[in-house]
């Protein structure tokens, strides 16, 4: 689901942070055309911060052979916007020698597919196309659901969805299915900011994210699972996240499997079967109930709040922004 405010904290808004804090990633068959995927990364909960971060790396990756590491990475870097109005370029990275992000490879990250395209920030809806590729980034409104303080005050819920009229930063690529292989694959996304010389992955997000309830805390006690890849997940959370659950009420073995099933956090999708959660994730999918029957071991399983009416059919689908 979402992960809204694991690192730009609600009780102290830093729109620095915001600006590489993620807060959903979809993936599902264009609606005018199931040959053609999109995917959707979007930063920037409450739209705290005014616009991209230009020291930071917006990464979408790809497993396509099952090990749980990077095959195909799509990332996008922005300038600044003191420069001017914010420009997109978003590079296609192919292999273990483009997975490298260091300041050397970074203007070199594979093939570049969009150069330098306009960002909307305003209510404008700017889609740049390119060798089959669609691509849109700039400011829409949050598609993400949920009623947040029931979720947080011992699920009292009260009706009231917490991210309606809030905005999010986001990117969305459309692309042809045999771009992401011919089966399955595993998704999941990344922002990193410039330390000591190279990047440094500082958030993540992947499935459903149930995990994010699991880690919720102070800063210190999510910066491993955040600082983590998929590939580490199982051996490095399974045994923390477990006891979590049992706390909760799941017996031991059922709290094991519960989260086996949850990890490793990536977002699996297959172009040849129709899209809708856990086959991808539409923007419309209800993850927040997800979230809910976890954590209370199935006593709720509603928290009574359901997609925003403002989602449009045309790409990049995510609706317009509720402030310019």
């Amino acid at each position: 689901m979402s992960d809204h405010f694991d690192l730009a904290d609600f009780q102290a808004p830093d729109p620095a942070a915001a600006a590489v804090d993620i807060t959903g990633l979809y993936a599902f068959h264009a609606p005018d055309d199931s040959a053609r995927s999109v995917l959707i990364l979007a930063v920037n909960p409450y739209g705290l911060a005014p616009a991209f971060d230009p020291a930071a790396i917006y990464r979408v990756d790809v497993d396509i052979d099952g090990d749980l590491k990077s095959d195909l990475a799509f990332s996008v870097v922005f300038s600044d916007p003191a420069d001017g109005p914010q420009l997109a370029t978003l590079y296609r990275v192919e292999g273990a020698d483009g997975m490298r992000l260091t300041a050397t490879t970074l203007s070199a990250a594979g093939d570049v597919i969009f150069d330098s395209v306009p960002v909307s920030i305003g209510k404008s809806t700017a889609v740049s196309e390119s060798g089959g590729y669609r691509l849109f980034a700039g400011r829409r409104s949050d598609p993400f659901f949920a009623d947040a303080v029931g979720l947080f005050n011992g699920y009292r819920f009260t009706g009231v969805d917490s991210f309606a009229g809030q905005d999010v930063l986001a990117i969305a690529l459309e692309l042809p299915n045999s771009a992401l292989g011919d089966g399955a694959v595993a998704v999941w996304a990344r922002t990193l900011l410039m330390a000591d010389g190279g990047f440094v992955q500082v958030d993540r997000t992947g499935g459903s994210n149930l995990m994010n309830f699991l880690t919720y805390g102070s800063l210190d006690e999510v910066r491993p699972y955040r600082e983590a890849g998929p590939d580490e997940d199982r051996a490095r959370f399974t045994g923390r996240y477990a006891s979590i659950l049992e706390t909760l009420g799941y017996a031991a073995d059922e709290a094991r499997a519960t989260v086996s099933g949850l990890l490793p956090d990536v977002l699996w999708y297959d172009h040849r079967h129709p899209a809708g959660f856990p086959n991808g994730r539409r923007l419309s999918d209800d993850l927040a109930d997800l979230a809910v029957s976890l954590m209370t071991h199935g006593r709720i399983t509603d928290d009574g709040v359901g997609p925003h009416d403002d989602l449009e059919a045309a790409f990049p689908h995510m609706g317009l922004p509720h402030r310019a």
